[in-house]
């Protein structure tokens, strides 16, 4: 009886508290032509064609004052290692892995490697073009007075 109240009290907590949890699978391949680089290449130089890949894993968790994401990435070039070689150049790299929590309202703090974007993204960008990506290791604090 007692195991029956303590599932049922559980069961009303987490429905009482929203809690949500994702999971996201990105897989980025992009074709480069290469065909010289602020000058074209001489009549005795040939371009060169590449394919770089982004796989990129990421689990969020969101309750209600708490958020927790974690991401992990791989990028490489397509014929870059060999099938049989047992160290590979390109491992597996923490992507994001932060934890925010909102202390109030209009406040909260934000820890870990994360995506910093401000404004028009000229200084702070996402910069997701590039093949890794960017990510900052910071604590952020966020105050958004109500207007």
């Amino acid at each position: 009886m007692k195991t029956i109240v303590l599932l049922l009290s559980l069961l009303m907590v987490s429905v009482a508290t929203a809690q949500v949890f994702d999971a996201d699978l990105e897989l980025r391949p992009r074709l480069e032509l290469r065909n010289g680089y602020k000058s074209l290449l001489s009549h005795e130089q040939e371009g060169t064609e590449l394919v770089n890949q982004r796989t990129r894993l990421s689990l969020g968790y969101k309750q209600e004052r708490l958020q927790v994401r974690f991401s992990l990435q791989n990028t490489r070039i397509w014929g870059d290692v060999p099938l049989q070689t047992p160290k590979d150049q390109n491992g597996i790299a923490v992507f994001e892995a932060y934890a925010a929590y909102e202390v109030a309202e209009d406040f909260s703090i934000k820890l870990g490697r994360q995506v910093l974007s401000y404004d028009n993204q000229r200084i702070f960008a996402q910069s997701d073009w590039a093949p890794q990506g960017l990510t900052h290791d910071a604590l952020v604090f966020t105050f958004l007075p109500a207007a």
